[in-house]
């Protein structure tokens, strides 16, 4: 039996061949390096979070109160109530409103109800407070980041107390637009080295800018992504990386010597030479 790898023109069989691992290492190794020096390079660089300008406020109805975080939002012409605080709290409807929304990118929606209702808006301590008449919208916006420890910290250090810094985590449920955060704005502005700055209203003060010292979690897959950088793609599977090694390795020369007589003894080619 006459056997011939149709890779090398050696005799071995084509699974066998050396060279195989080399042109798949050649077919995959540049495209599979691009991509994960790319996602290495993303993760060293570090990303960061912009905070918007968030505080928590004391929202009141007729006989409840609760302490909210809240938005303020130059972009929005009208301010916004979740629905589910306005149940909570017994807001009683004002009168109702329909709304075309204008989007991000020219976009405009169709008529949308929504209910007005009003409120009291208060300092968390208490000192100023106002009423306000908020529309209702069942979620107002996503995930919106809160400040860092040490950011927050930067703050105290010059007198300024920022409200939502809280480890708990929850959503938007006031929205201020246009309508009322003119009203509530002391005029006081303050610049700190972390790259943030700081605006206080009558509500209290907010922190807005791309902070400088906050990183996300995904330096975390830096080690994971060295680890796999220094590898040959064909490595990642070898069964001898994995520590599996098939038993004929573990022979000794002797027993690699006998099987070779007995296979020239046992193996003949038709012209009937060994």
């Amino acid at each position: 039996m006459s056997v011939r790898c149709i890779v090398c023109s050696k005799k071995h069989f084509p699974i066998l061949c050396p060279n195989l691992c080399r042109e798949n290492e050649n077919s995959f190794s540049s495209p599979s390096k691009t991509e994960i020096n790319s996602v290495a390079s993303n993760s060293s660089s570090g990303s960061t979070d912009v905070l918007l300008q968030t505080l928590r406020i004391r929202v009141s109805g007729p006989l409840k109160t609760k302490i909210v975080r809240c938005l303020c939002d130059s972009a929005s012409q009208r301010s916004y109530i979740n629905r589910d605080l306005a149940e909570f709290l017994d807001l009683k409807v004002d009168h109702p409103e329909f709304l075309k929304h204008s989007l991000f990118g020219g976009i405009e929606t169709e008529k949308i109800k929504h209910f007005a209702f009003k409120c009291e808006l208060q300092e968390i301590r208490g000192n100023f407070s106002c009423e306000a008449i908020l529309l209702d919208k069942e979620v107002i916006c996503g995930t919106i980041p809160k400040i860092s420890k040490s950011d927050a910290e930067c703050f105290t250090k010059n007198g300024i107390y920022l409200s939502d810094c809280e480890k708990n985590d929850s959503a938007i449920s006031v929205l201020l637009g246009a309508d009322y955060l003119g009203k509530i704005l002391t005029g006081f502005i303050s610049q700190q080295p972390n790259g943030l700055t700081a605006v206080q209203t009558y509500l209290g003060w907010v922190a807005m800018g791309k902070s400088l010292s906050y990183t996300t979690c995904s330096n975390h897959a830096m080690p994971v992504i060295s680890l796999l950088n220094g590898s040959k793609i064909c490595d990642l599977w070898s069964l001898d990386i994995l520590g599996i090694r098939d038993p004929v390795e573990n022979k000794t020369r002797k027993d690699i010597d006998d099987d070779t007589v007995f296979f020239r003894k046992n193996c003949k080619i038709q012209s009937g030479q060994v």
